[in-house]
């Protein structure tokens, strides 16, 4: 019998996705950092010999594991894997965020897609253009989705990480139409519901993106 890979693949996105938490913002933790019983020398000034006796540990970190699956795809070249882990990933984004969590939780997520799509830059993946024209479709409804929820946090840190995207992309010669297009339409129904700091922020991405 035939496999689906496809299906397989979508199997196991969702086996790691399933198992994150993502715990509220006023934790005061770093959402992000499963190192913190592990030396990690980048993090520190100074090292003592202490340190060099601890025995690392590694924490399971479920959305690593996930962000590891979709880059080896794309390290294979499987463009339909690659749209089906970016599409996966924001989806997952939605479930989890909240009021209470919306600014790590937008951190985290939108980290991953940054990552992704500067894996995507490398001249040796043959479908960057087709792999961001795809991103980009993904882009608005999220973003509306964020703006109908009032999650507006999210809102800011999102616009923020869409700016960081499109202004690479206009640098590597990839339109940028979709995302200032998107960008627009959140500074006008912002402005709609009396979100001015919102829609100043997503104007000022807007006539930046290309510089």
């Amino acid at each position: 019998m035939a496999v689906n890979s496809l299906a397989e693949f979508l199997g196991k996105l969702k086996m790691c996705l399933d198992l994150m938490q993502v715990p509220p913002d006023s934790d005061n933790v770093d959402k992000d950092n499963i190192f913190k019983d592990y030396l990690d020398l980048a993090e520190h000034y100074r090292i003592l010999d202490e340190h060099l006796q601890t025995v690392d540990k590694l924490s399971f970190d479920p959305l690593s594991e996930a962000f590891c699956l979709i880059i080896n795809e794309l390290n294979r070249n499987k463009l339909d894997k690659g749209k089906m882990g970016i599409n996966e990933l924001l989806k997952f984004y939605l479930r989890k965020v909240q009021k209470d969590n919306q600014v790590g939780c937008t951190h985290l997520f939108m980290t991953r897609i940054k990552y992704i799509f500067l894996y995507s830059l490398l001249d040796s993946f043959p479908f960057t253009e087709l792999l961001w024209r795809y991103m980009c479709k993904c882009i608005q409804p999220v973003g509306f989705y964020l703006l109908e929820k009032q999650l507006n946090e999210a809102c800011l840190i999102y616009s923020d990480y869409i700016s960081i995207i499109g202004k690479t992309a206009a640098r590597h010669g990839l339109p940028t139409d979709k995302l200032q297009h998107f960008l627009r339409m959140t500074e006008v129904k912002a402005l709609e519901v009396g979100l001015d700091k919102l829609a100043g922020h997503v104007k000022n991405h807007r006539h930046n993106i290309e510089s």
